[in-house]
């Protein structure tokens, strides 16, 4: 190719051949990579989707038994589109994230609630057990994770199919801001059971309120309070 032709001016009608086979072809071979690690992990559908169209934007998603092959029921494993412009090793700790909700989802061990939001300390247990580190956000709990060294050296050479696949990835979805407008009832609460409470803005600013029966804080319900 000449440099001419390289440089190439990309328009809506012009644009270089690209398919996403090269990208989840790589991303299967990692969840194999994986699962021969932790052969307790199942057989997963992978497929690269928009994680910005929800209130809640992700990286990945795990969904138990969404796929029929023949007489089997198969999880997904879907990884976000706009995470794809992130170094390997991000990718790599996406999918033992997922890792670690199918390996809950295998034990049934429930390490989610609120809508699969809150990630309580039993997640926290098998991320660990995966190869990675977790930190607590009071919003999602134990839901940030990251590979230890030690698990980047078991995968290199997953790392390095995987780094020369990302050569494209999904923009995020653009959202017009809107300002909300603070309701004189308070807000509406979850805790992990999930219990719902009410509470004045003035009383949640005070300081956590934390749940008796679960242990874990009352956070502002963000998929929309009662009128």
């Amino acid at each position: 190719m000449t440099a001419t032709a390289s440089k190439k001016k990309l328009t809506r009608t012009c644009q270089d051949t690209f398919t996403t086979a090269r990208v989840v072809t790589s991303l299967e071979k990692a969840w194999t990579a994986i699962r021969d690690a932790h052969p307790e992990l199942p057989q997963a559908v992978l497929i690269v989707g928009p994680g910005t169209l929800g209130k809640h934007p992700v990286w990945g998603h795990f969904g138990a038994l969404k796929w029929q092959h023949g007489t089997d029921r198969l999880p997904e494993i879907l990884i976000a589109g706009e995470g794809l412009n992130r170094p390997a090793p991000e990718i790599l700790t996406t999918l033992l994230h997922e890792g670690a909700h199918a390996l809950a989802d295998v034990r049934e061990i429930k390490d989610t609630s609120r809508q699969g939001r809150w990630h309580n300390k039993k997640f926290g247990a098998l991320a660990d057990e995966l190869g990675l580190d977790t930190a607590k956000d009071e919003s999602i709990g134990w839901s940030l994770t990251k590979a230890r060294p030690d698990t980047l050296d078991t995968y290199k050479t997953t790392l390095r199919g995987l780094e020369k696949a990302l050569t494209a990835w999904r923009h995020p979805e653009l959202r017009a801001s809107s300002t909300r407008t603070t309701s004189n009832n308070g807000s509406t609460c979850l805790c992990g059971c999930p219990r719902r409470i009410r509470v004045s803005t003035t009383v949640l600013d005070l300081g956590p309120i934390i749940c008796s029966v679960c242990d874990e804080y009352f956070t502002p319900d963000q998929d929309g309070a009662s009128s």
